[in-house]
């Protein structure tokens, strides 16, 4: 039902989105469907949540790996998987992103952007990093406004190795210049 879902939003957009219409790509009667989602946000809020596991759930396995590299290897590790992870789950993304506007999406992005931030703040704090805290939801929201602006005007752009580093090179001078003697 899930494939379903974001087969519609694909195709038609969140505002065509129905649990009549999700029930039919499906090949399953709204019946069956209301035993597992009882409305369209439900669904919505279901692919929001696999979509947000899957690239936050990366990203952090990404943020754990990187806590002994230098911070410049750090950053791009973390940058390739994120990139790598939201690659992997462009159809996903592209589907969602009228459906996070429309739907309450927002809180989910802060809420995403939270849990990777967190753990980004203990890695800077570890390379000396001054407002760790601080520091970290910049670099997260930074990063993802450039993914999404890439996203927004390309799908295609997520491919170019260069907006790696490109990203890369944006977190590494912010971080360099908030760098303190520890």
């Amino acid at each position: 039902m899930l494939a379903a879902t974001l087969q519609v939003l694909r195709k038609h957009g969140a505002a065509a989105l129905t649990t009549t219409r999700v029930a039919e790509v499906a090949g399953v009667s709204v019946g069956s469907l209301y035993q597992y989602f009882p409305n369209k946000r439900a669904l919505v809020a279901a692919l929001k949540l696999q979509y947000f596991e899957q690239i936050t759930g990366r990203t952090l396995a990404a943020i754990h790996a990187a806590r002994d590299l230098p911070l410049a290897a750090a950053v791009a590790h973390i940058v390739g998987e994120l990139l790598a992870a939201k690659r992997d789950n462009r159809v996903m993304a592209l589907a969602l992103r009228s459906s996070l506007a429309e739907l309450g999406g927002r809180a989910w992005v802060r809420q995403a952007g939270a849990m990777l931030s967190d753990p980004l703040a203990e890695l800077l704090r570890d390379a000396c990093v001054a407002r760790s805290d601080v520091a970290a939801r910049i670099v997260v929201s930074s990063i993802e406004g450039v993914i999404a602006a890439a996203l927004e005007s390309d799908p295609h752009a997520l491919d170019d190795p260069g907006l790696a580093d490109e990203l890369v090179t944006l977190a590494c001078a912010y971080l360099e210049q908030r760098r303190r003697a520890c």
